[in-house]
């Protein structure tokens, strides 16, 4: 039997904070390409337009040209100017509000303007079909979906005024099946 490349799955539940063992319906999923955490000695306050270099524990996925929303939050992003891979250094301008970068904040790619993710999700194994985002809960609680990046992250917005969750550095691409 000859193997097959196939992607792999995506397949979660998502469950409210605030009712235990409650789906959280209707929250929505995103998958941006993998981002970068920053490696900082204290917070920084950040204005808009402020011109910033910044120490990563690694660059990820992260191109120049990238909006990067910080800790899952798109009104709060910086726009990519500079990716140094061997220093470990992102250079950004703060976007149109202020906010305070933390010593490990998590910088997520996500589309300049309309802020939508960045990774590739696929309605079937073979990577045939694009999926579209963000995926909504249904009312088991459960999203899945196959990614073709090779490390992603992905957040959950849940749409009840509760904190977006944050994965990072999730694995997907193609595996080989037999």
């Amino acid at each position: 039997m000859r193997a097959v490349p196939t992607l792999r799955r995506f397949d979660t539940y998502v469950w409210s904070n605030v009712n235990a063992g409650t789906p959280a319906l209707g929250a929505r999923v995103w998958f941006c390409r993998q981002g970068a955490t920053a490696n900082l000695v204290a917070d920084l306050a950040l204005v808009p337009g402020s011109a910033v270099t910044l120490a990563v524990y690694s660059t990820g996925a992260v191109t120049v040209g990238d909006w990067v929303i910080v800790d899952g939050n798109p009104i709060n992003y910086l726009v990519v100017s500079s990716v140094d891979v061997a220093l470990k250094q992102i250079g950004a301008t703060c976007g149109v509000v202020g906010f305070t970068l933390s010593k490990h904040s998590r910088m997520t790619p996500v589309m300049p303007t309309t802020k939508n993710p960045t990774a590739i999700i696929c309605d079937d194994p073979l990577g045939l079909l694009i999926g579209s985002q963000p995926l909504i809960v249904n009312s088991y609680g459960r999203v899945a979906t196959y990614v073709k990046d090779y490390r992603y992250d992905y957040y959950i917005d849940l749409i009840t005024g509760e904190i977006n969750r944050i994965w990072i550095d999730q694995e997907g691409s193609f595996v080989m099946r037999t």
